[in-house]
């Protein structure tokens, strides 16, 4: 993505590690596996919208459940994305995704 477009990257290693950067750092966007250990990406977007934080918030799974994608939305996702089949297509709609988001800001 920084490749192709006008972004900085800053990957974090787990969702509590996200918090702590947030809490230091301005970003456009926040990009997030649902599943992830301790604390998985509704969690993440649940604290992060407690805190009175309206970043753009993107979910990707590579394992859906029911009501999850409800639920992402009803916590203030913007997008969910589903990584399944074609990686370049995955690719694609993040990349739209994160514009979409960038520009409501």
């Amino acid at each position: 993505m920084e490749r192709e477009g006008d972004y900085s990257i800053h990957t974090v290693q787990s969702a509590r590690e996200a918090l702590e950067e947030l809490s230091r750092n301005a970003y456009d966007v926040v990009v997030s596996d649902l599943y992830m250990p301790v604390m998985d990406g509704l969690d993440l977007l649940r604290e992060i919208r407690s805190q009175g934080n309206a970043i753009p918030f993107i979910i990707c799974t590579g394992v859906t459940e029911d009501g999850k994608k409800q639920q992402s939305f009803s916590l203030g996702a913007d997008s969910f994305i589903v990584k399944e089949g074609d990686p370049v297509k995955f690719f694609d709609l993040l990349c739209r995704a994160v514009n979409e988001a960038v520009r409501k800001c």
